[in-house]
């Protein structure tokens, strides 16, 4: 994969930028041409819930290795419905609403809760955002933003318990993914 042009990504913290960027899909909904299956499934697509499936990479820039803590990221198992993608109408920046679940986790997080990337590494993640009301012929912009929580500069083999339990040694600081453009019609 390429490595991301600097306007692809944003951060608040100058670490974050130098060693890892988010990057979304893009992703065009080519509805039926013909015009009663194209209603029967805008019918169906407003009136039920629906499941849209974003693609999130995050692409090391660096050489070494970097492990994060993925609560509340795009890499979350609870990532649809933890409120870090952000869904907007294009043509009047109408944020559509998704669904948020406010989330306990058990503390201190474990080894399971980490991720590790390589320098130079991309990792994909499927993300099924569910309940999206697209309208034909809209045009709409998904991001992905929120906090990383922990960022450690080193492998996940060399992150400690202790290092776990308090977080220490950790950079945190914000997020926000490249803009992907979804067509509707």
């Amino acid at each position: 994969m390429p490595r991301p042009q600097n306007q692809d990504y944003q951060s608040t913290k100058d670490v974050w930028l130098k060693e890892a960027a988010l990057h979304i899909k893009d992703w065009h909904a080519n509805l039926p041409s013909h015009h009663n299956e194209r209603e029967q499934l805008l019918q169906k697509i407003n009136h039920s819930p629906f499941i849209f499936p974003v693609k999130v990479s995050i692409y090391n820039t660096g050489s070494d290795p970097v492990t994060f803590l993925k609560w509340g990221t795009p890499f979350d198992a609870n990532a649809a419905v933890s409120g870090v993608f952000e869904v907007c109408d294009t043509a009047d920046g109408t944020v559509l609403p998704l669904d948020v679940l406010k989330m306990s986790r058990k503390l201190p997080a474990s080894a399971e809760d980490l991720i590790e990337v390589a320098g130079g590494q991309v990792l994909d993640n499927m993300v099924e955002l569910p309940g999206i009301q697209f309208q034909e012929g809209h045009d709409y912009s998904i991001v992905t933003k929120g906090i990383w929580h922990a960022l450690w500069k080193e492998p996940l083999a060399s992150v400690t318990e202790s290092q776990l339990a308090d977080l220490s040694g950790a950079d945190r600081g914000e997020f926000r993914s490249n803009v992907a453009l979804v067509k509707i019609g």
